[in-house]
């Protein structure tokens, strides 16, 4: 028998719900808690989080691009 994944063990214990997509991939949605939808995912040692953040504008979307990129060049901690 395959033991839970440390991700996974902290979504039960934290009492979020949650879909298995895979192994090692989880989709999270738990209105309840605050927590819009997301995508979790393990390879150990790294675990990613996938949500969006914003609704992207219309107009000047290349702007608001170029301003994440250089961000992330700089600012942000792996938040590509």
């Amino acid at each position: 028998m395959e033991t839970l994944s440390k991700v996974e063990s902290y979504l039960i214990d934290l009492g979020i719900s949650y879909q298995e997509l895979s192994k090692g991939a989880w989709l999270i949605e738990d209105e309840s808690k605050g927590m819009p939808k997301m995508v979790v995912s393990h390879v150990d040692p790294i675990v990613i989080v996938r949500a969006d953040v914003l609704p992207v504008p219309g107009n000047n979307r290349e702007e608001l691009f170029a301003t994440l990129l250089k961000l992330n060049g700089n600012d942000f901690l792996h938040g590509a």
